[in-house]
């Protein structure tokens, strides 16, 4: 919604062409643009993606806005800095570097326009301005557009389809400098050290996985009209047939199958590598199959489901028909059947006692998916100079503009859930770090307060403080832990100290 805003407060016009040429008495439409010293850098190059005239239209040059917020940010943490010194000491100075490792500053402007079919569905795009290219997370959203596989192997009546390129080394990449300009690079080393850790149970290692999962990634779900499942007493669903395709992992992935206790022994079919399950997945009923071809790895709920026969998406016509407008190839492809809307209409049926607020819940996803023939699908292109989505989709962007492109929320929820844990791991080694250094302080000056004085314990107050006869002036905190508590004893040398989430920071102070 703010992106909204600031494509409304932004917007700007020009003259264009319908996708359909109005009759010839039509009169043409003008929009003056203002003048050409005012006009923004990047407003032609954008202009060229999107539509105007229709529901919504809107512009944004964003060239050089997250520089400036990288600078009320080194404001911000120089302001910290002086009340909390040592916590300071773990948060970048400078956010500059650091937005452009992650290919922030790749996006220079930013473009969205809807229009309102006559089948009353939508034409949607977006565009991401990137001229000099993409790198950081933007580079984890693939390469140059290909051929869509999911449509060769989902079954014509899929309800939902989603395919997406995926980069993750790239991310890594970016996320590994990130790491070493917030901790240094002994933080980047005990980062790769646990992401290399190999399970004793799979036999691969994060980082293995991460570094595998460069291709396409494909997911085919069918709702089924005569079969449910029950994942708890109170709640019914539809049965649901899975098929999951990932490029890159199958050879990493496929010596945890083979000792796995659980999956039988493989079978070869025309060099392809096929693992079952000895029990059925419980209360979903699924009989899974895994195969392996290659690098690829494919996850099918049953046997049936993820045949290579019989009749495929690929075939049906308005699917055709849309990528024609759309794209015959690219980066990501979404695809929802009309009959889905059906499909999930049953929920209700099936689950008569939903009470008010989930009713609602239901009866609002119902509204976003297809009510006539049509399927809705979007397509997202990477360009060389920027990445546009375009879509035929149910809403406009002016009523939900995320949902219309749900490609960038699965990707970038992925390198998300990869860059989250990692800076969480940073920063808990860094903190660690600085504890510890803390307790080898007080455990210093408590050695010279037994030396001095004769006795044989003493508290923190006895160490620390201002007046001239202390020996440390002030020790503080980077978690929230809590010093003051502790009780220093000769001969007992071990001190401990918890953090506000429960972990326990232990230092011998006088081996």
């Amino acid at each position: 919604m703010m992106l909204l805003v600031l494509g409304l407060s932004g917007c700007a016009k020009k003259t264009t062409e319908a996708l359909t040429p109005p009759p010839p008495s039509a009169s043409p439409v003008s929009a003056p643009l203002v003048p050409a010293a005012e006009r923004s850098a990047h407003f032609e190059a954008v202009n060229r993606q999107l539509e105007l005239g229709g529901t919504l239209y809107g512009y944004v040059d964003i060239d050089g806005d997250v520089l400036k917020l990288a600078s009320v940010l080194r404001q911000f943490v120089a302001q910290a800095a002086a009340q909390n010194p040592m916590a300071a000491a773990f948060v970048p100075k400078d956010f500059g570097p650091i937005f452009k490792d992650l290919g922030l500053t790749d996006i220079t402007a930013l473009g969205l326009s809807s229009v309102q079919a006559a089948d009353g569905t939508f034409r949607n795009r977006v565009f991401l301005y990137t001229p000099g290219g993409r790198n950081g997370l933007l580079a984890g959203l693939g390469g140059a557009p290909g051929p869509f596989i999911s449509p060769q192997i989902a079954p014509a009546d899929a309800d939902f389809v989603f395919e997406n390129e995926v980069d993750l080394p790239a991310v890594y990449s970016a996320l590994r400098s990130v790491v070493a300009r917030v901790a240094g690079e002994p933080a980047v080393g005990i980062f790769e050290t646990k992401l290399t850790a190999i399970d004793p149970k799979t036999g691969i290692s994060p980082l293995a996985l991460i570094k595998g999962l460069k291709g396409r990634m494909a997911v085919v779900l069918k709702a089924d009209d005569t079969r449910s499942f029950q994942p708890s007493p109170e709640v019914t669903f539809p049965s649901i047939d899975l098929l999951l395709r990932i490029e890159g992992v199958g050879r990493i992935i496929e010596p945890a199958l083979a000792k796995s206790p659980e999956i039988n022994a493989p079978v070869n079919r025309n060099g392809v590598t096929i693992y079952t399950f000895k029990q059925p997945v419980p209360k979903i009923g699924w009989t899974p199959e895994l195969r392996i071809e290659g690098d690829v790895l494919t996850f099918a709920s049953s046997a049936d489901f993820g045949a290579t026969g019989g009749e495929k998406l690929a075939g049906d016509a308005k699917l055709k028909t849309a990528l024609a407008t759309l794209g015959e190839t690219g980066n990501g492809l979404t695809y929802i059947s009309p009959s889905l809307t059906t499909r999930l209409a049953r929920i209700a049926e099936l689950n008569p006692k939903l009470d008010a607020s989930q009713q609602q819940t239901l009866a609002f996803i119902l509204t976003m998916l297809p009510h006539g023939d049509a399927p809705l699908v979007s397509v997202r292109q990477n360009l060389a100079d920027g990445i546009l989505i375009r879509s035929h989709w149910g809403t406009s962007h002016k009523a939900n503009l995320m949902f219309a492109n749900p490609g960038v929320i699965v990707t970038t929820g992925l390198l998300s859930a990869m860059a989250i844990p990692a800076f969480q791991k940073v920063r808990a080694s860094s903190q660690e770090k600085t504890v510890l250094n803390n307790l080898r302080q007080l455990g210093a000056a408590a050695d010279q307060y037994f030396l001095e004085t004769g006795k044989t314990v003493c508290g923190y107050r006895d160490l620390v403080g201002t007046e001239p006869k202390k020996f440390i002036k002030g020790i503080a905190p980077v978690a929230g832990e809590d010093y003051t508590k502790l009780l220093f004893r000769k001969g007992q040398p071990k001190i401990t100290v918890t953090l506000p989430g429960g972990a326990a920071v232990t230092y011998d102070w006088n081996p």
